[in-house]
């Protein structure tokens, strides 16, 4: 596993989490 696949790896899973954090939020304010 090379660096720069990691980088990407580490900015999907980033990613997901804010969506998720995003989503959650949304969906307990409203």
């Amino acid at each position: 596993m090379n660096d720069l696949s990691q980088k990407k790896l580490i900015i999907y899973i980033g990613l997901g989490i804010v969506l998720f954090g995003a989503g959650t939020l949304v969906t307990y304010f409203f």
